[in-house]
């Protein structure tokens, strides 16, 4: 009598079924990419795995079986990915992110409703591979053959990849091509080993003089304390008129000037250190292309005259309050190299939960500041990040954090994510008031801005770009804001501008309007933010911009990534 796991195994076997298995999974491949014209590379760089598994098992159905799986998984991965930052899965998540112990733990417990039925699915597929490779029957053809055949497909991917060699690849990412975004990505490896787009076009410069030695710290009068919050992805409800009743929290994203001062960040739905690492350095992740999400890694020692490197050769103490772990994305390090004297973590501020409500981070704020007050007669600068407003937003945090009482949206979602949010605008209310009521005579200056948005704006904000919003950094998809207050102290709020200012001159702006001490290399970069209205890496002068930064990299202030280096 034949067992049940051999009339299986038959079944799965069977020509027909491995044919109508290998239709359904093109389909769904094609469903994913979304572009007809990309499905060859698509479909080659399958049958190039399942050639090259065909020569090595001589098992025909098991390597088109594997080969179907294996594209699939990376498939879903990119999907889910993108639909929560934007940006497809690419080789370099495995180089870098992939290697990060604490970012996998963050994803692990924040996204198990999405890792735990994938992981499941990727145990399912290899122990049903590893039985259909067991029971398979074993191919007759020569190897010789089988390496004709495995040699002829892959030499079809060469003409099927769906962009020019050369061509930047950086918006491909964020064009929703799930199914080949990851493997289109492999061509960036190159850059382990040759230049960048952007070393080769500051290569195109002619050499800038270094910048002087001089700091810029004689020049400033007062030194207030100044206080940056990241308000983890915020932005104000007024960008999109249909979350009709959402706009009541708006009002709460003014500055004292009674102005709504729009912020254009440079990653969307994730990717928050991507916008810190902006307000830091005076840098457009944008600039720096498939490497914007890895820089916090890529660039550790790599920079100089940082903003927080500047404010601590005037005299000023530097700190950092992260709500993660400080080995995350390497941030801690990264803030470190760039002149963070302290960097405080989750392990740092006694966190017992991966997400705290963000009055936490404030009190853990305050007290350093009280302490320091105490302790330190030095101005202080303390950026500080919080946390709540993060997705995912399945889980009723908001009720668990005592709100959740107003109605926002009549999608779950969205209530749950403006819920969080009103709490958090009245959590940092209460750290504006009591920087305010701590104030000394040197004044004190708040800076709040968001870095990213939710990942459920990008359906109002393609309807409003007419198409993919995530393919125009000048989009809505990209538009948060800057929330400026200031104690016993006088800001210029025109540095701030009247459009959306890009973020990597958030910084500069604020040197600018509390006329802190400016280092020459920010006096350019103020300068520049006038000269290009704003806008960082689409200045309409894009070759100032290209002048800067080939000066940096001749101070010795900015060493890229590559050979160039």
């Amino acid at each position: 009598m034949t067992s049940p796991i051999s009339k299986l195994a038959r079944i799965l076997l069977h020509p027909a079924t491995v044919t109508g298995t290998l239709i359904a999974v093109t389909a769904g491949l094609y469903r994913l990419e979304g572009h007809a014209s990309h499905m060859p590379f698509v479909l080659f760089v399958a049958g190039t795995m399942a050639a090259v598994l065909f020569l090595m098992s001589r098992r025909a159905a098991f390597s088109l079986y594997a080969a179907a799986a294996t594209v699939s998984l990376i498939a879903i991965a990119s999907f889910i990915k993108y639909r929560l930052m934007g940006f497809g899965l690419h080789v370099f998540d495995f180089v870098f992110t992939g290697l990060d112990p604490a970012a996998m733990v963050f994803l692990a417990k924040e996204y198990a409703f999405v890792v735990v039925p994938f992981l499941s699915m990727l145990v399912l597929g290899i122990v049903t591979l590893v039985w259909l490779a067991r029971v398979g029957p074993k191919s007759d053809l020569p190897w010789w053959t089988r390496g004709i055949l495995a040699t002829a497909v892959a030499f079809c991917l060469f003409p099927s990849y769906p962009l020019s060699a050369d061509q930047n690849r950086e918006r491909y990412y964020v064009g929703g091509f799930d199914a080949s975004t990851f493997f289109v990505s492999m061509l960036d490896l190159q850059h382990l080993v040759t230049d960048t787009q952007l070393t080769k076009r500051l290569a195109g410069q002619p050499p800038q003089p270094p910048y002087p030695a001089e700091t810029g710290c004689a020049e400033s009068g007062r030194r207030p304390d100044i206080f940056l919050v990241l308000s983890e992805s915020q932005m104000s409800p007024a960008y999109f008129p249909e979350l009709a009743e959402a706009q009541a929290l708006a009002p709460n994203f003014l500055s004292q000037d009674g102005r709504l001062h729009p912020l254009q960040v440079e990653t969307f739905g994730g990717g928050t250190w991507m916008s810190n690492l902006s307000v830091m350095t005076g840098l457009s992740t944008a600039d720096f292309g498939f490497q914007a999400p890895y820089l916090t890694a890529v660039l550790e020692g790599k920079l100089g005259g940082a903003l927080p490197e500047m404010l601590a050769a005037c005299g000023y103490r530097t700190a950092a309050i992260l709500p993660v772990e400080k080995s995350f994305v390497n941030e801690g390090r990264f803030l470190k190299s760039i002149g963070f004297q302290t960097v405080l973590g989750r392990e740092d501020i006694g966190a017992t939960q991966e997400v705290e409500r963000d009055d936490f981070y404030f009190h853990a704020a305050e007290e350093f500041l009280r302490n320091h007050r105490e302790t330190d007669g030095r101005p202080l600068f303390l950026a500080m990040q919080t946390l709540f407003s993060h997705a995912p937003y399945n889980d009723a945090l908001s009720a668990e954090a005592g709100g959740g009482a107003q109605r926002f949206s009549s999608d779950p979602i969205i209530q749950e994510y403006f819920s969080r949010v009103a709490l958090s605008r009245a959590d940092v209310a209460g750290y504006r008031a009591v920087i305010e009521q701590e104030t000394g005579p040197r004044g004190s200056v708040v800076v709040e801005y968001g870095d990213h948005h939710p990942y459920f704006t990008k359906p109002m904000a393609d309807k409003l770009a007419k198409g993919n919003a995530l393919a125009d950094l000048g989009s809505i998809a990209y538009r948060t804001f800057a929330s400026v207050h200031a104690y016993r102290y006088d800001l210029d709020m025109r540095a701030f501008g009247d459009g959306p200012l890009d973020i990597g001159f958030l910084g500069p702006a604020l040197i600018e309007a509390a006329h802190l001490p400016a280092s020459p290399m920010y006096k350019e970069l103020i300068a520049l933010k006038e000269l290009c209205n704003g806008k960082f890496h689409a200045c309409k002068d894009r070759a100032a911009i290209d002048r800067h930064l080939r000066r940096r990299v001749d101070s010795g202030m900015l060493r890229l990534f590559g050979p160039a280096s």
